[in-house]
């Protein structure tokens, strides 16, 4: 008789298996979701002006023949982003990004050299002065989109990475500041519009601006205050150029009448 000692039944071997295949599909949503949202969940785009353009060498690839260097941009915000290539992003152009924002650096900031007969061997000094900080790369603006934070902890060194680049051109940024000065002048004139629609004296409730009361004249802004009169409450209203000339002349306090007695 076969003993059924260590033998599984049909339900705990389909436990076993759907216990497998949960597991190995957590540790593989692990190890591809975290990739995936860090470069597709922190996506930002910002405008900004590229002060500093940086290619640090890293290796030499001799299965290419040449030299692999780490592209990196320094923001007028003291950013710093790398610029690299991004599979999921399907990104492979970094070094046409690079020379993009490189492009007019070395010829704007170039210094010229003179030889020893004082001539000047890379053009004219005076052509030097005569550059215009327009022109210069630097203050360009730049509409970069990009992924991913700044992160250096041990083992772990990484910079935001650099999707794409789009210079913003003259004329969008005039006309920019062009509606943004007419905003403010709007503002400005509402602001004005407000005050004046304002009840000043001399003017109605409905806003109908009147002609200011003259010396002399009485404006039509009455005041009502309240006092007593032989025990009386009295309610008076008196126009508001009369409120100072107001004098209290004689105060006699009031006595009240005693209560008769019977037989009285």
């Amino acid at each position: 008789m076969a003993s059924g000692y260590g033998k599984q039944s049909f339900g705990q071997k389909v436990k076993g298996t759907l216990r497998r295949i949960f597991m190995l599909s957590v540790i593989g949503g692990t190890f591809i979701g975290a990739p995936a949202y860090y470069e597709y969940g922190t996506v930002k785009t910002e405008e900004v002006k590229v002060k500093e353009v940086k290619a640090v060498w890293d290796h030499y690839d001799s299965k290419k023949g040449e030299s692999v260097y780490n592209y990196k941009i320094v923001t007028d915000k003291g950013t710093v982003l790398a610029n690299k290539n991004s599979t999921l992003h399907f990104k492979f152009n970094s070094k046409d990004i690079q020379d993009q924002l490189s492009d007019g650096r070395d010829a704007y900031n170039y210094t010229p050299s003179y030889n020893w007969f004082g001539n000047d061997e890379g053009g004219s000094q005076q052509e030097q002065k005569k550059k215009d900080p327009a022109l210069d790369p630097s203050n360009k603006v730049w509409r970069i989109k990009y992924y991913g934070a700044r992160i250096d902890v041990p083992f772990i060194h990484t910079f935001p990475n650099v999707l794409s680049v789009e210079e913003v051109s003259r004329d969008e940024l005039a006309a920019r500041a062009k509606a943004q000065q007419q905003a403010q002048r709007d503002q400005q004139q509402q602001i004005k519009k407000d005050q004046q629609g304002a009840v000043q004296p001399g003017q109605q409730q409905n806003g109908t601006v009147t002609t200011p009361a003259q010396p002399g004249q009485l404006s039509g802004t009455m005041i009502t205050f309240t006092t007593v009169v032989n025990g009386q409450s009295v309610e008076l209203s008196v126009p508001i150029e009369a409120a100072g000339k107001v004098t209290v002349n004689k105060v006699t306090p009031l006595v009240p009448t005693p209560p008769k007695g019977p037989g009285t």
